[in-house]
């Protein structure tokens, strides 16, 4: 795992401006790669590439980039890790491709492949996890490319006189020619989703690139160009984009195996996974996993114990709260399959503690709660380890979510009632104190089994009605439950024509079964830009790789080919995956309920972290920016802080716009 950053600009600068640049914008990527850097710099073209190294494959010199192939055509910059490269090694052997091999780094592998296949063909055959930039030096043209699920982040766009990319945006703020101007656009996102969706950064003209996706650029490429939206397929004069991949074009190709047994699909589940775990062990060095108690963590660290030919570690983080508290969960799980686990329970402290580094972390605002213990988790793991395994992906693919199960059931019930008794019904249960609900709660667990007992039931409640307001259809009950804020209640002044804003009744994998088709946008929106990015910049923060086995193509053909009715049933999501769960661990370890990586922010913005929360939000801060409506903002805070209604999923999306602003302008 790697950072990589480069840009173009006229040969009119020498070759100090070039150097200088590049060191500047490399040198504040050493959390990815702090074992070694290097850079490469062209001063005809104007062009510089550097490279910061975690070395995982090959920890000689010989896997040092920027690299150079064996024809002296290509240079590679490359952050990721191809799991497969062995296999393409052998493969060329056997076309007869001999290659002068200077180390066993898959770095190398790759060069080798476009020395003999070209750009197209060598990635469609890489499996693994990457963002690449390739200099062909015969044509002069820049490539970069995003694996197809968007494990590894990259950045791109312009400034004045220059075109750069890197793997986080501190990078490119280094540049000389860097513009700082807010995208509103990303903001709108931002206060919606809770993150910034692709393409957008929250800088104009920088943009993400799409996952399975490439980026073309000559030399001759327009430094002052100004794109607001860089579309999947895109040209424009020397510069463009396509896709070579797709998930939707995958899925349409994948045949359900109806008629095949539940346990024949369970044995190729077996098989399948069996071969991602035993690639992503791949590694020079120290390998663990993250296990929270769940499902996808917990076959992650069976199939490990399976597979593994030494021991392991697990890592699992805890809170004070024991409503939000799994560790419990995982240790028992590890002490039954005889692994190691390593525990670190946190307090809302702890936390606040955290806070300040985000804006480092992340570089523009980021609102998933759960950043805060995945980057103390990730920190714990790597005092120990260098390279992790997680359960990723497991719920977009398998149907894990509450609301693949939530749309159905609900749904079923209010389309039958009017929409205005619908709003009545919502705003009864808003008037219902969490301290009510909370009582409510204790009561019912009192006559239910341990098993069955419920949690959080004010938050759910209230969650669930602060949604039912705008709901007339499937696709407005599932934009409900993935939606924070509407930007026209939060943003001044502003109505932002979103061009990328999913079309979801033109955009469908199955016009029968609605539950899938959330699964699929989920995956292509909401895996790589909140779960993703959220573990990347955690654990590259701390010089940590994490890869996602139920990620790998094999994975993800595999769980698309399931028949539905295996992933979600009745009350339960992922029901195979629980099934084969149970061939590892006791029934009742498999059949815990979902609790997710939560935290229980909403006490904690009560608590410690109040009066943060409240300079945050002073009026004059909130109008600084000239972006947030400050009297819609004071209306959500005063309700959280008097326990009237919990508001914290709206107020971060606010905090962290704010703090992130503050530090950068």
């Amino acid at each position: 795992m790697c950072g990589i950053v480069g840009f173009i600009v006229d040969n009119k600068f020498n070759k100090d401006f070039l150097s200088t640049n590049i060191n500047k914008m490399s040198g504040v990527l050493n959390h990815r790669g702090p074992d070694s850097a290097g850079n490469w710099i062209d001063t005809n073209s104007g062009l510089a590439l550097g490279h910061t190294r975690l070395a995982i494959q090959d920890l000689s010199i010989a896997g040092n980039q920027p690299m150079i192939s064996n024809n002296n055509r290509f240079i590679i910059i490359f952050n990721g890790e191809i799991y497969n490269h062995l296999e393409l090694r052998k493969e060329l052997y056997s076309n007869n491709q001999s290659y002068n091999w200077k180390g066993h780094s898959d770095t190398e592998t790759i060069l080798a492949c476009l020395e003999f296949w070209g750009i197209d063909k060598t990635l469609i055959a890489l499996k693994g996890m990457f963002a690449i930039a390739i200099w062909d030096l015969a044509n002069r043209e820049l490539y970069l490319s995003r694996d197809i699920m968007g494990e590894k982040p990259l950045y791109f766009g312009w400034g004045r006189e220059v075109f750069y990319f890197a793997s986080e945006l501190k990078a490119l703020q280094e540049h000389t020619f860097f513009i700082k101007e807010i995208n509103k656009s990303a903001v709108k996102s931002l206060m919606e989703f809770s993150y910034i969706k692709t393409p957008y950064s929250i800088f104009k003209n920088i943009f993400k690139l799409y996952p399975g996706t490439v980026l073309k650029a000559k030399i001759g490429i327009n430094k002052d160009i100004s794109i607001n939206y860089p579309k999947i397929n895109f040209e424009y004069k020397s510069f463009k984009i396509f896709q070579w991949w797709s998930l939707k074009k995958n899925i349409s190709l994948s045949s359900k195996n109806i008629l095949i047994s539940e346990n024949k699909i369970k044995t190729q589940f077996k098989n399948s996974f069996k071969k991602a775990i035993s690639s992503q062990l791949l590694s020079d060095t120290s390998v663990g996993a993250f296990l929270s108690g769940g499902i996808d963590s917990s076959l992650v660290v069976s199939f490990m114990k399976e597979v593994s030919l030494k021991k392991f570690d697990t890592f699992t983080i805890g809170f004070e709260d024991i409503n939000f508290n799994e560790a419990e969960k995982a240790k028992e799980i590890s002490n039954y399959l005889g692994v190691k686990n390593n525990q670190l329970i946190i307090t809302g402290k702890d936390m606040l503690n955290v806070i300040p580094q985000l804006n480092s972390i992340y570089d523009e605002p980021f609102a998933d709660s759960s950043q805060l213990p995945t980057y103390l988790l990730s920190k714990f793991a790597s005092n120990s380890v260098k390279v992790i395994l997680s359960g990723d992906g497991g719920d977009e693919l398998f149907g894990g979510y509450t609301r693949y199960i939530l749309v159905n059931r609900i749904w079923n019930i209010l389309r039958f009632l009017p929409f205005s008794l619908r709003k009545s019904i919502a705003s009864s249960l808003l008037l219902l104190p969490l301290s009510a609900l909370n009582l409510i709660q204790n009561l019912l667990n009192l006559i239910l089994t341990e098993q069955k007992s419920i949690k959080r039931l004010g938050e759910k409640v209230h969650k669930l009605a602060l949604r039912l307001n705008t709901v007339k259809s499937y696709e407005d009950f599932y934009k409900s439950l993935v939606t924070e804020w509407n930007h026209q209640d939060i943003m001044l002044n502003y109505f932002i024509e979103d061009e990328y804003s999913i079309d979801l009744k033109n955009n469908l994998i199955n016009s029968n079964n609605f539950v899938e088709n959330m699964m699929y946008w989920d995956t292509i929106s909401y895996l790589p830009d909140d779960i993703l990015t959220k573990v990347d910049r955690a654990s590259m923060a701390v010089s940590l790789e994490s890869r996602a086995p139920f990620l790998s193509i094999d994975m993800i053909n595999l769980a698309w080919s399931i028949p539905h009715h295996l992933k979600v049933r009745g009350t339960k999501g992922k029901y195979i995956l629980r099934e084969i769960l149970k061939d590892y661990v006791p029934s009742q370890m498999a059949d815990y309920p979902k609790m997710g990586f939560g935290i229980p922010l909403g006490d904690w913005l009560r608590g410690p972290l109040r009066d943060w929360a409240i300079d945050l939000l002073d009026q004059e801060k909130i109008r600084k920016s000239g972006i947030l409506n400050f009297k819609n903002i004071e209306k959500v805070m005063s309700a959280h802080l008097n326990n009237k209604v919990n508001y914290h999923t709206k107020l971060w999306p606010i905090l962290m716009f704010q703090s992130w602003y503050i530090n950068n302008f």
